[in-house]
């Protein structure tokens, strides 16, 4: 979360912290991503503390039967990669 996010009450953070975490989304490989996101955070929770979650759900969701590829996933459930997402032989789709 940057410094300067209206969700962040805190304003924990720095400016050369925010600028590493924007550029993220620009890094198209998921492990060097996943990499440096690591790195960044790491990197924040030594320089500052903040408000930070404490929970991550539950979430209940309802789909048809036969959806495949579809669930419990964590965070990867914010960008979900619809292309993997389908139905299962055998049932009707939609």
């Amino acid at each position: 979360m940057c410094s300067d996010s209206s969700s962040n009450f805190s304003a924990a953070g720095s400016p050369e912290i925010d600028t590493r975490l924007k550029k993220l989304g620009s890094i198209t490989d998921e492990e060097e991503q996943a990499k440096e996101m690591n790195a960044v955070e790491k990197e924040w929770m030594a320089a500052t503390y903040g408000q930070l979650s404490l929970w991550n759900g539950p979430k209940i969701t309802a789909t048809r039967e036969g959806l495949a590829n579809w669930g419990p996933s964590l965070f990867q459930e914010l960008t979900p990669k619809w292309e993997e997402v389908g139905w299962q032989k055998g049932f009707k789709k939609g």
